[in-house]
């Protein structure tokens, strides 16, 4: 496994695509990933508005789809500070994604002292991210910040990666002969087929790779 962190300073961010935002906030920090598509990440973040800069100007960002305030608090005062739900469809985010062999690992924030993000995973998987940093928004900084296999698999795989499996396992999913299908699999756990097919191949594929080895970035 290997952790990397990536840091761009508030100069890098200010000539790029993340100008806006600096712009419309002081600070932007990304508190967890709500749901994950094709079509970029739902987000949970907490957010610090300029003075005169509110939610509606937030909404404007090219590359956000912003919902709303975090039910049960009201929208953020213009100037004012508050929590948001917003979907980030920028090419950096849905990139990572698509890689199931990673994980960005939150919080995270952008802000005045520039932005920084953890990414954990497989070497190669890694490897592949921090290449796609460097063609879509080239940081300032990349150092490898940890190596320790003592988690393994759980620091790799999601929540609902290890749900999935430990469902698969204990019903016999595994088993060979298989004594249960993914339907009866899916019924017992409440997940949609395709849903539960999906973790269940992305998680496997992960647990081989680690099983395995990968080549060193």
């Amino acid at each position: 496994m290997r952790e990397v962190r990536l840091t761009w300073s508030a100069e890098n961010l200010e000539l790029s695509e993340f100008a806006p935002l600096c712009e419309i906030c002081t600070s932007m920090e990304v508190l967890g990933h709500l749901d994950v598509s094709e079509q970029g990440v739902r987000q949970l973040v907490k957010v610090a508005f300029l003075p005169d800069k509110g939610i509606e100007d937030l909404a404007q960002v090219s590359f956000l789809t912003v919902e709303g305030p975090l039910p049960p608090a009201g929208e953020p005062e213009i100037g004012g500070e508050g929590y948001i739900v917003l979907t980030n469809h920028h090419s950096l985010s849905t990139g990572a994604i698509m890689m199931d062999d990673i994980t960005v690992l939150p919080p995270y924030r952008l802000g005045k002292n520039g932005m920084v993000i953890n990414v954990r995973g497989l070497p190669s998987g890694v490897s592949t991210f921090v290449k796609l940093a460097r063609e879509v928004l080239p940081p300032d900084t990349i150092a490898v910040t940890s190596n320790d296999e003592e988690h393994g698999l759980a620091n790799i795989l999601t929540e609902k990666q290890r749900e999935a499996l430990r469902a698969a396992v204990s019903s016999g999913w595994f088993d060979i002969p298989r004594r249960v299908s993914l339907r009866e699999l899916s019924d017992m756990t409440g997940i949609t087929k395709s849903t539960l097919g999906e973790h269940l191949e992305k998680a496997t594929s992960i647990t081989m790779k680690w099983l395995v080895g990968s080549e060193q970035v």
